[in-house]
């Protein structure tokens, strides 16, 4: 059984807004904390920050609708930081008119990538016995953002 202690907890969309914040809190209480995002500036800017307050991080770039992406981060993660604790998937759709255009191709990919993710990295913790946790976190519409908000 593995001791309680410092986990090794991955966030995708770990680039901005939610996903930035819940990466920063976890890292904040002890844990490693691996960022995920589409694009690298982000993930490595965030993981210099916890890195520079003395905690454990490492980033990662990837495209979210490629499998082998995703499988060669699982091995990656497995190898470089061990056993994987937890990953949280936070989708950051925006606004209705965001994902409408296109016949829905934005949210298809989304969602696509959060399955992959899913899919490998739920591997990696049942092939090293890790009782873990998924979560998947679509964050609500900021209604000061929303292209329909009331004035005033």
């Amino acid at each position: 059984m593995r001791q309680l202690g410092p986990r090794t907890v991955a966030i995708a969309g770990a680039g901005a807004a939610t996903g930035l914040a819940t990466a920063r809190r976890f890292a904040e209480c002890g844990e490693a904390v691996v960022f995920i995002d589409s694009t690298v500036e982000s993930v490595r800017a965030a993981a210099d920050y916890v890195l520079a307050g003395d905690g454990r991080a490492a980033a990662y770039r990837l495209d979210p609708d490629s499998v082998d992406q995703w499988q060669v981060l699982a091995a990656m993660v497995r190898e470089r930081h061990g056993p994987l604790d937890a990953l949280l998937n936070c989708i950051e759709i925006g606004c209705p008119t965001a994902i409408s255009g296109n016949n829905g191709a934005e949210l298809d990919a989304l969602v696509a990538g959060v399955g992959h993710g899913c899919r490998a990295l739920a591997r990696q913790m049942i092939d090293t016995g890790v009782r873990g946790q998924i979560v998947n976190v679509v964050p609500g519409i900021d209604p000061a953002n929303h292209p329909r908000r009331l004035a005033g």
